[in-house]
């Protein structure tokens, strides 16, 4: 006989449920706002090239905009890790009687910072946002914050181009626009337990006992058994192949340009090595370079860029200065011969052309028909790394050029010495310059003993 389940056991099981006693806590949801800020310089190239070709802009609610800054809310963040966050309004752009809107602003996170819109059916990336050692990106995930202040922000080539050809502006340089100032705050909403039905408890029924037969001699079947044969199906295992996800590579210059990397290619070629000098030890030596006017002044008045000195070198005055790390002299030999070696960066960031290049740890050879500059060049060109190549970046003519001895500074100076640029550099370079391109004169100074 079968023993039905206690009417006051389902009552418990049926009250459990109805309470809410087991439930699984939903993932809490999040709400954020903020704004991006960008503040024009009126000496920036950009904004410069705006007010010149009679472009006014001005903004459609919730955003705003006047002649010194451009103000976009943003709201209904649900995380600062995401990878875009949306800005409210529109920015309107008037040159006489053309008008252009650019509507769906965002500002972008990933591997560059930019803020991209919409230009009729045509997403565009319009501003660049560059990051500095003043001006970092800080997202902290925990306090549900996203902050960057001041950083240098840009229109892009992009930009100026669908500007330009929307307004029938004869001319809009790409290039620096100001400084952007970007906070984002995402509130935690607290967590929501919903109730769930538990599983169904099992309710076991006793059988019923066997016959006990009746007192009495017991009359016993003999019993066969039948054994019947095991078959074994054999089992079939499938390894699934493991795909690995390459691990994108890094800018080491990316703080301070933000281009952003997607591949990179191995060094190519020989690598060259410095030459050895028989002589004394150089006690030191000072060694200043612009590499070539005409391409710091494309950098900073149309690439919407700068340059910067690093890891030990700096900029200033049109040239880069790098400190020195060893060398040797042939002083008193006439003609005099030396290898100076020395650190750090040149940094060229061409930010609203999406590219940057960099010459580091130079070498300075005097040596007569054979002196060249050696250094270690890499490049980003769209996401693209490629290097660094130790090549010999340009060839130095001595003709004519009589070195200066300084018995007080004990120092020997070449000043102006004529250099070119070398089919190994101009590759390193991606051919931005052809080989034989006369770059900036080298001034090269050793102390001697």
């Amino acid at each position: 006989m079968q023993i039905p389940a206690p009417r006051a056991v389902l009552a418990v099981l049926l009250a459990l449920v109805a309470g809410g006693v087991w439930g699984v806590a939903t993932a809490d949801s999040a709400s954020g706002s903020g704004s991006v800020d960008i503040g024009l310089s009126a000496s920036a190239p950009a904004a410069k090239g705006l007010r010149a070709a009679g472009v006014r802009v001005s903004a459609g609610r919730p955003a705003t905009a006047s002649s010194k800054r451009w103000t976009l809310p943003v709201a209904g963040a649900t995380s600062v890790t995401a990878d875009a966050f949306a800005a409210g309004g529109t920015l309107r752009l008037k040159a006489g009687k053309r008008t252009v809107t650019l509507t769906g602003l965002r500002f972008k996170v990933g591997n560059a910072l930019s803020i991209d819109a919409k230009l009729g059916a045509k997403r565009i990336v319009l501003l660049s946002v560059a990051t500095t050692s003043s001006a970092r990106l800080r997202r902290d995930a925990g306090a549900g914050t996203l902050a960057i202040s001041g950083a240098p922000v840009s229109l892009t080539a992009a930009g100026a181009k669908a500007i330009r050809t929307a307004l029938k502006l004869r001319r809009l340089p790409a290039g620096k626009l100001g400084t952007a100032t970007v906070k984002v705050k995402v509130a935690r909403a607290p967590v929501v337990t919903v109730p769930t039905t538990p599983t169904t408890p099992v309710v076991t029924t006793p059988t019923t006992p066997l016959d006990v037969p009746p007192d009495g001699p017991t009359s016993t079947t003999p019993t066969t058994t039948t054994t019947t044969p095991t078959t074994t199906t054999p089992t079939t295992t499938t390894t699934t192949p493991t795909t690995t996800t390459p691990t994108p590579p890094v800018d080491p210059f990316d703080a301070d340009c933000p281009v952003g990397a997607t591949s990179q290619t191995a060094p190519s070629g020989t690598q060259v090595v410095d030459p050895t000098l028989a002589g004394t030890a150089a006690t030191g030596a000072t060694f200043s370079w612009g590499f070539k006017q005409s391409f710091r002044e494309y950098i900073v008045n149309m690439a919407g860029g700068w340059l910067l000195g690093r890891l030990g070198a700096t900029y200033a005055a049109n040239a880069f200065s790098f400190p020195f790390t060893g060398g040797t002299t042939t002083y008193p030999d006439d003609p005099v011969k030396a290898v100076m070696r020395h650190a750090g960066v040149a940094l060229f960031c061409g930010l609203g052309h999406q590219f940057r290049i960099a010459i580091a740890n130079p070498t300075v050879v005097i040596d007569g028909a054979s002196s060249r500059l050696i250094g270690d060049v890499s490049e980003n060109a769209t996401g693209v790394l490629s290097g660094p190549n130790r090549v010999v970046v340009a060839t130095l003519s001595l003709g004519g050029i009589v070195p200066v001895y300084d018995a007080v500074a004990k120092t020997v100076t070449w000043t102006g010495i004529p250099a070119s640029l070398t089919a190994e550099a101009s590759a390193a370079f991606g051919g931005f310059y052809a080989p034989g391109e006369q770059l900036d004169p080298v001034t090269a100074v050793v102390a001697v003993p």
